[in-house]
């Protein structure tokens, strides 16, 4: 028991006595990191010892014009004096916290400074790490200029007059604050003041959502560093350098999910991992009807118009038709003389699709009941029901004979020719009778003159009646003769003027005899008075 007591007594004075190894570095520096001092870049020599030296060269300088060869910063035209005076003031805060160094002139006398040149021994120790082409400037030896690096990379001795860069080293104390990884890219950066690291924002909520607008809003981060925002939509950056607190993801597809990511950037650039939010756009809603729906009919055609919604999710109209009744046409013995039945209606047809106000049918037949739907079709390809209108075609004009006329050949027939129409059938009739039945396109027919009949002023007796290609005939026409006055015809025969006569005469005949009545009974009255008085004086003698 006593012997263990004394041999656990020995352990403990021995853990008791042997010294803890401590973190050389006060910033746990390796040789070769990089380090930022307010905007200068160092590399370090010996991190035990947090010995930097520059990554950069100052401007050339003479190193003692006074042909000395001491490093004096007492001596305002000595180069230990510009690196401790104007280079140590450029370290700003930092400046306080580079080590008062002793650095030998000789073997016994030191000169105190913050800031000096690298040892000739230092640069042979360190010049792997420093490596060539890092050349060309002063160099100490125990304080005392002695060699610089030439630009080949070696030692050589210096004169105190000759112009070189300026590369300074020095000791850091410990009490800044770091950041970074040391590497080329990305150095360590030292500050005097504990660095600031930038949150995220904070309460990300969703204010609205329409089907293609989606409204956020949040609280920006306080720090003092916090520069703007990046906002992201799935993953893709969609406003940079944004500073409001709400923002409208706009142009979005309707019934879509999405994710919003909001990164707070700091004034150096660098983005925090940011608030993401998943959010859906609504549905559309399904459009009103179109308004004032009106149908207009003709026998060929009909003209819908109508006034489409006013929303902002309206894409455009789809028309539809359905045949209510339609006459068939059947003949019987005469395909001219059709019999009108009429057909079953069906389902409704799609006919067109428009995002206008107005269409016109062209595709109707004559006295035919149609009925069209017109729907609604959002952005989303929603359709409505759709509203209804009935509408029946007119019936068909009759046909007529347009430019009409004929000319008699060299050989005696008679060639009859017209304009119009050129569509359908022309009905060829001499004498009331049917002669023969042409396509109206041929526009001419010609008549031999043993065929041909003639009236009583010796003109021929041919009539036109256009049919029409749905087999409706026009009145018959008489072409005129080409040469003579166009369109100069009696509308009546012989037999209708005689009728005609004859019944004025009925109506003239009693005015006649009364006007001569009035004017003979005088003169009559007179004769007779005078021949009874002079049968009375015959009488007397």
């Amino acid at each position: 028991m006593r012997k263990q007591l004394l041999a656990a007594l020995f352990t403990l004075i021995t853990v008791l006595l042997i010294p803890v190894a401590a973190s050389a570095s006060n910033y746990d520096f390796e040789r070769g990191d990089f380090v930022e001092l307010n905007g200068y870049r160092f590399v370090v020599l010996d991190a035990d010892k947090d010995f930097l030296f520059a990554d950069f060269y100052l401007e050339n300088r003479q190193f003692d014009p006074n042909d000395n060869n001491l490093f004096n910063p007492k001596n305002n035209r000595n180069v230990a004096y510009y690196l401790n005076n104007t280079f140590l003031n450029n370290l700003k805060g930092i400046a306080e916290f580079t080590k008062n160094h002793n650095w030998y002139i000789n073997n016994t006398t030191s000169v105190e400074a913050r800031i000096a040149l690298l040892h000739s021994n230092e640069w042979s120790r360190h010049k792997s790490l420093l490596g060539i082409p890092i050349t060309d400037f002063w160099l100490l030896d125990y304080g005392r200029l002695k060699y610089f690096v030439d630009k080949n990379g070696n030692l050589a001795n210096a004169l105190p007059k000759t112009y070189k860069a300026v590369r300074p080293t020095l000791y850091l104390e410990p009490g800044l604050y770091k950041s970074g990884s040391g590497s080329s890219i990305d150095p360590y950066i030292l500050w005097t003041d504990e660095p600031v690291v930038l949150s995220d924002i904070k309460d990300l909520a969703l204010i609205k959502t329409t089907p293609t607008e989606i409204t956020l809003n949040w609280k920006n981060p306080k720090e003092s560093n916090f520069s703007h925002l990046n906002l992201y939509q799935d993953g893709i950056l969609k406003e940079s350098r944004y500073k409001e607190q709400t923002y409208t993801f706009k142009n979005l597809v309707p019934s879509q999910q999405y994710t919003f990511t909001i990164k707070a950037v700091n004034v150096d650039g660098a983005e925090t991992q940011g608030i993401s939010i998943v959010v859906s756009t609504d549905d559309v809603p399904l459009l009103p009807e179109v308004q004032n729906l009106s149908a207009v009919p003709k026998h060929d055609r009909v003209n819908l118009s109508w006034s489409n919604p006013k929303n902002e999710f309206f894409n455009h109209v789809k028309i539809y038709r359905r045949v209510d009744n339609q006459p068939e046409e059947t003949s019987f013995l005469n395909i001219f003389q059709p019999i009108k039945a009429y057909a079953a209606s069906g389902d409704f047809d799609p006919m067109f699709e428009t995002n206008g106000t107005y269409w016109n049918d062209l595709t109707v037949q004559p006295e035919t009941t149609y009925s069209y739907k017109l729907s609604t079709v959002n952005i989303a390809d929603v359709e409505s029901e759709g509203t209804v209108v009935q509408v029946t075609t007119k019936e068909e004009p009759a046909p007529e004979i347009g430019g009409g006329s004929y000319t008699e050949t060299e050989e005696g027939d008679f060639l009859y020719t017209w304009t119009q129409p050129t569509t359908g059938k022309v009905k060829v009739l001499i004498d009331g009778a049917e002669y023969q039945t042409v396509d109206a396109a041929n526009k001419q027919i010609l008549i031999p003159k043993e065929r041909m009949v003639y009236d009583l002023l010796n003109n021929p007796k041919v009539s036109l009646i256009p049919i029409s290609e749905s087999g409706k005939e026009g009145k018959p026409t008489k072409p005129f003769e080409e040469g003579k006055l166009a369109g100069v015809e009696m509308p009546f025969g012989p037999i209708e003027l005689l009728k005609s006569s004859m019944g004025l005469l009925l109506v003239i005949a009693p005015i006649l005899l009364l006007i001569l009545a009035i004017y003979l009974v005088p003169k009559i009255k007179a004769a007779i008075v005078q021949a009874v008085q002079k049968r009375k004086e015959e009488r007397r003698y």
